[in-house]
């Protein structure tokens, strides 16, 4: 294996932690909206009914 391939891997492993603790967060802030805009709608509904 070469160098740079080696230094591309490493950088990839060093990335990758960093990366998914980001897609983490930003599923959970985005499911807190979601829930959110989801209670709304149903009271809207309702109240329309």
């Amino acid at each position: 294996m070469k160098t740079y391939q080696r230094i591309l891997i490493g950088g990839l492993g060093a990335l990758t932690p960093v990366v998914m603790n980001l897609l983490v967060v930003d599923l959970n802030v985005l499911f807190l909206n979601l829930t959110r805009a989801a209670g709304l709608a149903h009271l809207t509904w309702n109240a329309k009914r």
